[in-house]
């Protein structure tokens, strides 16, 4: 264990590094992740929503109707807000409204109660990605992205006992080829 501790540290440098530099990394964190709370909830036109801060950007792709909420002029009621997941993207709105649509509710991309998720609806929600043991150069990143590939996910801690030093070059190239969701893979034993 005492040796394990060590690598962990320098895992977490190396990572801890590439979030220093600005770098997008995961799921992308919008107004619907997390980051905004709701004051109350409201409908409109059969649309459950939220009362959230606009100022705040909590709302920045849904309908927003005003004097439907409490606090200041600032909280409008937000409906139909779009959300994106990794099963796909969607709309927020009440699970029942969802499956009546013939979606997929997931949970935890929304703002507002527990009844109001991101409904997915199409036929397929799979996407493709790749994960690799070698540097990701940035024309491999370019035909990745070229090929429709969704994500990345190179080798970050190599099976010999040493982290990979070029795993921040290959999250760096998918980045600039507009790959948006990247991780990483470890072997975390010698």
């Amino acid at each position: 264990m005492s040796s394990f501790v060590p690598v962990l540290a320098i895992l977490f440098a190396v990572l801890s590094a590439v979030f220093a530099a600005d770098i997008p990394y995961g799921k992308d964190v919008n107004a619907t992740t997390g980051s905004c709370s709701y004051q109350a909830t409201c409908s409109v036109s059969g649309y459950e929503g939220a009362c959230v801060s606009i100022s705040a950007g909590c709302c920045s792709t849904g309908i927003t109707t005003s004097n439907l909420c409490p606090g200041s002029s600032d909280i409008k009621c937000c409906t139909q807000n779009k959300c994106s997941t990794p099963s796909g993207s969607g709309t927020c709105m009440q699970t029942s409204l969802c499956s009546s649509k013939g979606g997929t509710s997931i949970s935890g991309y929304c703002s507002g109660p527990s009844d109001l998720q991101c409904c997915v609806t199409g036929s397929s929600t799979a996407q493709y990605g790749v994960d690799v043991s070698t540097t990701i150069t940035s024309s491999s990143a370019s035909c990745f992205k070229s090929a429709g590939l969704k994500f990345v996910v190179p080798r970050g801690y190599k099976s010999t006992g040493a982290v990979d030093t070029q795993v921040c070059t290959s999250l760096n190239a998918a980045y600039s080829a507009g790959i948006s969701v990247r991780d990483v893979y470890l072997f975390p034993c010698k």
